[in-house]
């Protein structure tokens, strides 16, 4: 029922270290992370906080980028997301 919508993507500059999102329904987020030479960094911690709650869960445990650096949040709730 619902059309994706790519936001395309969403650098983060040096130092920072958390971003929301908002998504639609059936959102998904690739979180890709590079070294400062533009290389891929597997192995990184990646956490999560939907949008449950007034003001949202407590971040989940880290999951980890694989070899190509990237890490996939899929069918996530509409609503805020932030990632860090």
């Amino acid at each position: 029922g619902y059309a994706p919508r790519d936001e395309g993507p969403v650098a983060m500059g040096e130092g920072a270290l958390e971003r929301e999102v908002r998504l639609g329904p059936g959102g998904s987020v690739l979180v890709r992370v590079v070294d400062p030479a533009g290389a891929p960094a597997a192995g990184v911690g990646i956490e999560h906080r939907g949008p449950q709650g007034a003001d949202g869960p407590a971040f989940g445990a880290p999951r980890v980028t694989d070899a190509a650096g990237e890490l996939r949040f899929e069918d996530l709730a509409a609503g805020p997301h932030s990632f860090r």
